[in-house]
């Protein structure tokens, strides 16, 4: 289970509690290189043990804050059955709320941890050109 406490104007604290621990996290600050780029930059939190990120800050190209994405994600054993016992954090939620618009876009998932139905060719070329007719 991921806890964020998010205070907009000053900073954000997250918090991990997964197999009773307090997660330590990762800031990393991305600037990109064309000017004429729509975001100013973006600063990810990513878990240190997983590299898994569980929070993104946008800011638009005047460096206010733009949107955030928050990712939630549910202990294995609670999850799906055959996700029992897999000891890593499901991903269930992604939102992606919009400050400036006042908007929030939910996604919510039932992932599947190595499931045998997906297979490395299911990723070729061949198979995504089949699919997609």
């Amino acid at each position: 289970m991921t806890i964020i406490l998010v205070n907009f104007m000053e900073r954000v604290i997250v918090f991990q509690m997964f197999h009773g621990r307090l997660g330590k996290f990762i800031n990393l600050k991305a600037i990109p290189k064309w000017t004429q780029h729509p975001l100013s930059k973006r600063i990810f939190y990513v878990d240190a043990e997983t590299f898994t990120p569980v929070l993104g800050r946008f800011y638009d190209r005047s460096g206010d804050i733009w949107r955030l994405a928050i990712g939630g994600f549910s202990h294995p054993d609670y999850h799906l059955n055959e996700n029992k016992g897999s000891g890593v954090m499901i991903p269930s939620l992604i939102s992606m709320i919009d400050i400036q618009a006042q908007h929030c876009t939910t996604l919510k998932m039932k992932t599947s941890i190595d499931s045998a139905d997906v297979t490395r060719k299911d990723f070729t070329v061949q198979s995504l050109r089949t699919k997609g007719k």
